[in-house]
């Protein structure tokens, strides 16, 4: 094989469970739930599905050591204010704070890492205020 090849990851992405996704700063704690597609930075790029139940909150925050990307699959997806519909698609850098993200009527959101912030949410850091570096 390859070094490309034993690189790659594939997945039948409609085959596992999503478990309940504890975020620092999310209200209800039980608010989002996770469909994890790929964890390993090392195979690509990080993969999941997030849903946000009704009435979730995600605090503003940032993550210091990787690249996000958010696309709406379905719902409705506020962030920082604005409204994002299926289609909608919002990405940020490293250290960027970004949300918070709500959604009135649930969403499921793809979303893409350049890295994990792992189970214990290690690289999440609750900010207050929005759009700014945190200090």
């Amino acid at each position: 094989m390859s070094e490309q090849t034993t690189k790659s990851f594939t997945a039948n992405v409609g085959k596992a469970e999503e478990v309940v996704m504890r975020i620092p700063g999310a209200e209800p704690e039980d608010g989002v739930m996770a469909h994890l597609i790929n964890a390993d930075p090392s195979r690509g790029l990080v993969a999941s599905i997030i849903h946000l139940k009704p009435g979730t909150t995600i605090a503003a925050h940032s993550h210091e050591d990787f690249t996000e990307a958010h696309y709406v699959l379905e719902g409705d997806l506020l962030n920082d204010g604005e409204e994002f519909g299926p289609g909608g698609y919002i990405t940020h850098g490293p250290g960027v704070v970004h949300g918070p993200h709500s959604s009135k009527n649930g969403c499921r959101v793809l979303t893409l890492q350049t890295g994990h912030p792992g189970p214990e949410q290690s690289d999440h850091h609750v900010v207050g205020g929005t759009g700014q570096s945190p200090s």
